[in-house]
């Protein structure tokens, strides 16, 4: 007899290159600042730059490394594609 609920297929990990996210904000603190704080600086809400973390925001990712002092790429190579530009904007219907 078939079992009723099979487990779940699991998700295969993500490889780990860049920054981790605890690495992003120690560094940020040892310039003196928040995430938060950097997030206020340049008029956001103090959570936008946290969700720039975990999420793909081009403008939260810019404001990170301009204030560290390195490119985005470096921090988040998985989010840029090798030389391919950045989409931005909605995906176009399929016809």
């Amino acid at each position: 007899m078939p079992l009723k609920n099979p487990a779940p297929k699991r998700r295969r990990p993500k490889t780990l290159s860049g920054w981790h996210a605890e690495d992003v904000k120690a560094a940020i603190r040892k310039k003196g600042l928040t995430l938060s704080a950097l997030s206020k600086k340049h008029k956001y809400s103090d959570s936008y730059l946290r969700g720039t973390l975990i999420r793909h925001r081009p403008q939260g990712q810019e404001i990170i490394a301009r204030f560290l002092g390195v490119s985005p790429a470096e921090i988040w190579p998985e989010r840029y594609n090798s030389g391919a530009k950045q989409s931005r904007g909605r995906r176009k219907a399929k016809a």
